[in-house]
């Protein structure tokens, strides 16, 4: 306002679709009330951290935008940050620090802990903040698993049920349902979250997924079945079925599975979250026609590591053979009809741990391909 009471510049409003949602200069009380719980919720959080030793992190900011909306839901402020998470979630890390409006925008993180956790999940967090000299990861590891859940899989959760966003199933309840639960009920007037398509079944190609991101592949009808080869993504990943009512979960296992469209699912999409603080993860999709290949590679030396050779067209105990670059055979290994691959545990015929270096492995029917083995 002006020295006169009048209202200047552009007016603080939430944009939704295009549409204003509220101009506070009118509907002062909203954006009173809105302001009034962040700024408040910010002097509790500064009892817990006085001076922010340890830097002004993404929770101050992200988790006073969430308490907006559990105390005064019917603002929906935070409606003009979501397109900065939801339409970048591939690249946006869920701690981007302030003053970022993705930070902002992680504010529905907070609003999934409320419904998956109980309120008293923030309260366990500024608690280890306190006590940890303020660091971010470790408290948020310190919550979860007081509340007796994996990180993993609830950072999982969180991406599968964003996959949901934007798309007013027959049945969900209004944008307006107080009664509602605090994270579905908005969701259908959300922007949609962005989808990967696995444009070609003739190429391969790589997602990257950076920590604390996540993706959201989906397979065309048209593509064939494609093989997905997964590295430093946690071991949460899962194919959805998108449909009325949320989605229905196919669970897979291990780092490498096939891939293919479905006929009568609404959206069927692979979840990729990245649940690591730190490590960056990829995906890979390899066409069926392709997938003669080593995963990971190259792989470190590790007593525990596995390399996987996946297998297209392979019968049963079919041998793939391993062969050091000097020539020497190092391994024969017969594939595993119940799985369809072949698994190496970086071991010679003598059991030994192989040396780093170049290693060629070959089958009947494929050209001889590398594998770089890196010291450990």
């Amino acid at each position: 306002l002006d020295a006169g009471g009048n209202a200047v510049g552009l007016p603080v409003h939430a944009v939704v679709n295009g549409q204003t949602l509220h101009d506070y200069s009118v509907e002062w009380d909203l954006g009173l009330k809105v302001t009034l719980t962040h700024e408040f919720y910010h002097a509790i959080q500064f009892t817990y951290t006085p001076g922010i030793a340890g830097g002004y992190h993404a929770w101050y900011e992200l988790s006073a935008v969430g308490m907006e909306e559990r105390l005064a839901p019917e603002v929906n402020d935070y409606f003009q940050y979501l397109p900065f998470v939801l339409l970048h979630h591939q690249t946006v890390s869920l701690l981007t620090p302030p003053p970022n409006s993705e930070n902002y925008g992680n504010s529905l993180f907070h609003q999934f802990l409320t419904s998956a956790l109980g309120r008293a999940f923030d309260t366990t967090t500024w608690a280890a903040l306190r006590t940890n000299g303020n660091n971010l990861s470790q408290a948020l590891l310190t919550m979860v698993q007081a509340h007796g859940k994996s990180w993993d899989s609830l950072y999982d959760d969180y991406a599968a049920a964003l996959a949901a966003a934007g798309r007013p199933f027959s049945g969900t309840v209004s944008c307006t349902d107080t009664a509602a639960p605090i994270f579905s009920r908005d969701l259908p007037c959300w922007p949609s979250p962005q989808f990967d398509s696995i444009i070609s079944p003739q190429s391969t190609t790589t997602f990257a997924v950076p920590a604390l991101t996540f993706r959201l592949l989906r397979p065309p009808p048209s593509a064939g079945p494609a093989w997905v080869e997964l590295s430093g993504l946690g071991t949460a990943q899962r194919v959805e079925s998108l449909a009325p009512g949320g989605t229905q979960a196919f669970p897979i296992s291990g780092a490498n599975f096939p891939l293919a469209a479905e006929t009568g699912i609404n959206v069927l999409f692979l979840s990729l979250p990245n649940p690591s603080f730190t490590q960056a993860g990829q995906a890979r999709i390899i066409p069926e026609s392709d997938r003669f290949a080593a995963f990971p590679n190259p792989t470190p030396l590790s007593s525990g590591m596995r390399v996987i050779f996946s297998a297209p067209g392979a019968a049963a105990g079919q041998a793939l053979t391993l062969v050091a670059e000097s020539g020497r055979r190092v391994a024969a290994i017969a594939l595993n009809p119940a799985d369809g691959f072949w698994t190496w545990d970086l071991r010679d015929v003598q059991r030994r741990l192989v040396p780093p270096g170049v290693y060629y492995y070959r089958s009947p029917g494929n050209a001889a391909r590398t594998l770089v083995v890196l010291p450990p």
